[in-house]
């Protein structure tokens, strides 16, 4: 590992597992349900299997983006890592209060947005696809994920760690109305609750190297 965090050897099995772990976590596809059913309401169910489709793919691919060109992108703003880490980690633990309290955080969908949508002809890319999945919290952990992991192999396996969370939403929407009745709204609570657990730990160990990478001396004074 180098100074700044970044892993120059390929990914193992746990590290994936992990990288698969935190997308679920910051793309919450229980949590999603309750908007796609709100939004899909009174919709027939071939507008609502065509929204799950499309609002999760559009999601992988934005996902994919990020994960090819983030860096890039943030280095043509002369943005470093370890501030965007640190930014990102306070973002993603805003969204994590939010899922403990069981109740949508607006860095991901607000209100004014919800009701907009509910004008639409179609919300699979907006706000679905994006504020909703593949928001500014997905982004940020996709390309920290995408620096911190450096090799080729490492990016497919962080692509393909985006592509199954979004297959599992994508088979949540299409259950939608299974799942609301057979879980409740207690048992989709609970769920986001532990998601809302995991996601603040991500939270904070992104809020920690981050702020090590820019202030190493702070490590070694620790270890000291």
């Amino acid at each position: 590992m180098q100074a700044d965090g970044r892993i120059v050897r390929e990914m193992t099995a746990p590290e994936f597992a992990k990288v698969l772990v935190g997308m679920m976590a910051i793309v919450n596809p229980m949590g999603a349900v309750p908007i796609f059913m709100s939004l899909t309401a009174g919709r027939t169910a071939a507008y609502q299997r065509n929204t799950a489709i499309v609002s999760t793919f559009s999601s992988a691919v934005v996902m994919v983006i990020a994960l090819i060109a983030g860096v890039q992108i943030l280095g043509a703003f002369g943005i470093g890592i370890p501030a965007f880490r640190v930014a990102g980690g306070i973002l993603i633990f805003s969204m994590a209060m939010s899922m403990l309290n069981a109740s949508p955080s607006n860095a991901r969908h607000t209100p004014e947005e919800h009701k907009e949508a509910r004008q639409k002809d179609s919300v699979a890319v907006v706000p679905l696809a994006i504020p909703l999945l593949a928001g500014p919290g997905t982004m940020s952990t996709v390309i920290v994920y995408g620096h911190a992991y450096t090799t080729f192999i490492d990016h497919v396996m962080i692509a393909v760690a985006c592509v199954t969370v979004c297959l599992i939403v994508m088979g949540c929407f299409l259950l939608a109305p299974k799942i609301t009745h057979v879980m409740g709204q207690t048992g989709m609570n609970l769920l986001s609750r532990i998601m809302g657990l995991l996601l603040m730990a991500i939270s904070i160990e992104f809020v920690t190297k981050g702020l090590l990478a820019i202030y190493p001396g702070w490590g070694a004074a620790a270890g000291g």
